[in-house]
């Protein structure tokens, strides 16, 4: 009868440290899908973060790219009035928009007459 019991004993002993063992793993393992989970989570913000900078780069370039073009129209234009590079004060581009890509363009020219 004891050694009946004392194998029923043993048998329970080895089933709760194999569920204490199946514990642990399913730990780990969560603990390393998490990481994982993370790791994946900031690599796509490093890239999302790196594109949403090439494409600003990008329209910053455009935009100055406009803002010269504007400002040697303006130059061509005036040189009939007489007007030169000499006598211009200010001259700057807004962007106004939520989004770059869909931005309206003004042209702001402050100028005082040659003397």
């Amino acid at each position: 009868m004891q050694l009946a019991a004392h194998r029923e004993r043993i048998e329970a002993d080895r089933r709760q440290a194999h569920f204490e063992w199946e514990q642990r793993q399913m730990h780990q393992a969560a603990t390393q899908y998490k990481y994982a989970v993370d790791q994946d989570a900031t690599a796509h913000t490093a890239q999302f973060k790196a594109n949403l900078e090439r494409e600003a780069s990008g329209y910053k370039a455009y935009l100055d790219l406009e803002q010269q073009r504007a400002f040697n129209n303006a130059n061509l234009n005036w040189q009939q009035y007489g007007i030169t590079h000499k006598n211009v004060i200010k001259c700057n581009m807004d962007h106004d928009g939520p989004d770059l890509s869909l931005a309206k363009h003004h042209v702001r020219i402050e100028f005082q007459p040659a003397l």
